[in-house]
């Protein structure tokens, strides 16, 4: 197993070859990622283009939007976003995720979102029978999802569709052992109108607001891996937004100390060491002990822009017109 050493400061030998090894095992990594899903989820903009193609795009009238858009960013009272919830299920032996297990869900999502001044509510919770599995779903580039799924998407809503996993995710060798779990995926600020999530990962306090990141347009921390701990190139490297720090990825979650929530021993191109927000909902370290999950004020000022795009606002809904 590879494995990642602080080296001191003065050892500038050890730290270039450290250096060399930290870049090269996140270039086998993002190879890995080309040809597989890798990772908690498999948001791309593949989506996007399929269901714009087979669903087409709703017609805006320009002027009525802008006024309409003026109206919802007046509101005083929370904007509400309806719910449709979507168990897939096999009809020999179905299983349906439980009300309160579903209710669990929106209470962490409405916490988690309540910045953007919006609540989410569960219009109705429907089963599925033409029975796929996430692994179904995710497979020759999303195709079952395509030509199966979301011709059934309810206009002006967020469809969820909770899915099992197939059995045999997990394998064991002569040399191995190991299991390869997708958690959901949706694609980020497209026309996609569904999320897909693992019945076993509802009530999870990342995962579905971090497919609902995705949806108001958040990118992975780690997207465009930035080489350089600076701040040089915001924009455009890592998630694009200015205040969230660079990530090399979790690929090297060994680095993190979990307690105290922070990464060490992993630098850049320049000897600086990475100090990514381990925290953070669009990044894939698993849970701190000390700090909960939060988005950073610039992926909240990103979400709140998006919202109100022609993309997303048509979801939202006054509490009159509840």
């Amino acid at each position: 197993m590879l494995q990642y050493h602080s080296q001191p400061r003065d050892n500038s030998r050890s730290k270039t070859a450290t250096h060399l090894m930290c870049i090269l095992w996140l270039l086998l990594l993002c190879s890995a990622c080309k040809t597989s899903q890798c990772g908690e989820c498999g948001n791309t903009d593949v989506l996007n283009d399929k269901e714009k193609e087979i669903i087409g795009t709703p017609a805006m009238d320009a002027d009525n939007s802008e006024e309409r858009i003026a109206i919802l960013k007046g509101s005083d009272s929370p904007l509400t976003i309806d719910i449709v919830i979507w168990n897939i299920a096999a009809i020999d032996d179905p299983v349906i995720v439980r009300d309160d297990k579903l209710n669990q869900m929106l209470t962490n999502l409405n916490a988690a979102y309540a910045p953007l001044n919006i609540q989410f509510r569960l219009l109705d919770s429907r089963i599925y029978t033409d029975y796929f599995t996430f692994e179904d779903l995710a497979e020759d580039n999303y195709e079952k999802y395509y030509y199966n799924i979301i011709q059934h998407n309810t206009a002006n809503t967020i469809d969820i569709y909770l899915v099992d996993h197939n059995k045999d995710l997990c394998f064991v060798t002569e040399n191995a052992r190991g299991c390869t779990k997708g958690k959901g995926f949706t694609s980020t600020g497209g026309w996609t109108s569904s999320i897909v999530i693992a019945k076993d990962d509802v009530t999870d306090m990342k995962v579905p607001i971090h497919e609902f990141g995705h949806f108001f347009n958040l990118e992975h921390t780690f997207k465009d891996y930035n080489a350089s701990v600076d701040a040089a190139n915001c924009e455009i490297l890592g998630d694009s937004v200015c205040d969230t720090p660079a990530d090399p990825g979790d690929g090297f979650g060994a680095m993190v100390n979990y307690t105290d929530c922070e990464m060490h021993g992993v630098y850049d191109i320049n000897g600086q060491e990475y100090k990514p927000m381990i925290n953070n909902y669009m990044a894939y370290f698993g849970a701190c002990f000390m700090k909960p999950y939060e988005f950073t004020d610039g992926q909240i000022s990103r979400m709140k822009t998006f919202i109100y795009s022609e993309k997303r606002y048509s979801y939202l809904k006054m509490q009159d017109e509840l």
